[in-house]
């Protein structure tokens, strides 16, 4: 559900930049990228990839070019521009090595170098990979190396080695994605070597292996709307509690404040009574002063 994830990736890059640092920013704007390269959305993803390798730029944080960099060359390699994409995989290198990232940019050179049409050079910097590694299989590298070197003999109309090493990928089982790929590859070289009947038969598979996908993607799809719908729920529900705390702490702000009120009313009336009272007393002084005062001249009269 690309749609879904936007939002919050953009959201992410909204904290990233208010909050986080230039490397969460790069980070955030990399994802942005990758999802408009899943939709095949490529100018959109060229830009952000763009914006991302400008950052690590200008704040000079060399860990942080190289996978935009790379990310680029992709995306130019599958806008079948080998010539573009060529330099940006090259100076991606020296930022990406010894990360797990590298061994993937030495793969889309070795895709470059086909693309641009060197059907034995690219043949042999696959090789040269799949034997560097103790494993490739575990690090599922054949996967993407196997059908390199499938067409480069396609290239060089060697149908029947194009087809043994596009066999290969199935054997491994890939996901029905690769399969449709293989599918399609199979069913071309079969096309172009005029081996009919395989062709025709790998393109039922191609049409099999989309059905699925299809289907696949519907349930996904299906999933994600429960999902979203559970979010919703849960969101509201939040809301509904936020509602009720705000609620409540205005309840209590609110007798809070009167129980002030009426402390306050209560100091101001014991202070006006003792005013009052100490008014009194003062009056009742002066009162018996001046009858003092009355009495003393009363007994100097009758003296």
């Amino acid at each position: 559900d690309y749609g879904e994830a936007i939002n919050y990736l953009l959201e992410s890059y909204t904290v990233a930049v208010k909050k986080l640092g230039p490397k969460e920013e790069i980070a955030a704007l990399n994802n942005i990228a990758n999802l408009y390269t899943k939709e095949k959305i490529f100018d959109k993803a060229i830009e952000y990839y763009n914006r991302a390798y400008d950052i690590a730029k200008e704040k000079n944080i060399d860990a942080r070019k190289g996978l935009p960099l790379m990310n680029l060359g992709y995306i130019y390699n599958q806008l079948n521009n080998p010539v573009k994409a060529r330099p940006y995989i090259i100076n991606s290198m020296p930022y990406l090595k010894g990360q797990s990232h590298e061994m993937s940019a030495k793969v889309l050179l070795v895709e470059n170098e086909l693309l641009l049409g060197n059907a034995k050079k690219a043949r042999e910097g696959a090789w040269k990979l799949i034997n560097s590694i103790p494993d490739p299989k575990k690090e599922n590298l054949d996967l993407f190396l196997w059908p390199i070197i499938a067409k480069s003999y396609l290239m060089e109309k060697q149908y029947l080695q194009a087809a043994e090493f596009a066999k290969k990928v199935l054997e491994r089982n890939p996901d029905l994605g690769m399969k449709r790929d293989i599918y399609e590859l199979l069913s071309s070289i079969y096309i172009k070597g005029h081996f009919f009947e395989e062709a025709l038969s790998f393109k039922d598979s191609v049409i099999n292996a989309e059905r699925k996908l299809n289907d696949l993607k519907n349930g996904r799809l299906f999933e994600n709307n429960r999902v979203r719908f559970e979010i919703q729920n849960y969101k509201e529900q939040i809301k509904a509690k936020e509602e009720k705390i705000n609620t409540e702490r205005t309840i209590f702000y609110s007798a809070i404040a009167i129980i002030a009120a009426i402390v306050i009313i209560l100091l101001l009336m014991f202070r006006q009574k003792k005013i009052i009272a100490e008014r009194n007393q003062h009056s009742t002084a002066l009162d018996l002063e001046k009858e003092k005062t009355q009495n003393l001249l009363l007994e100097k009269q009758i003296t």
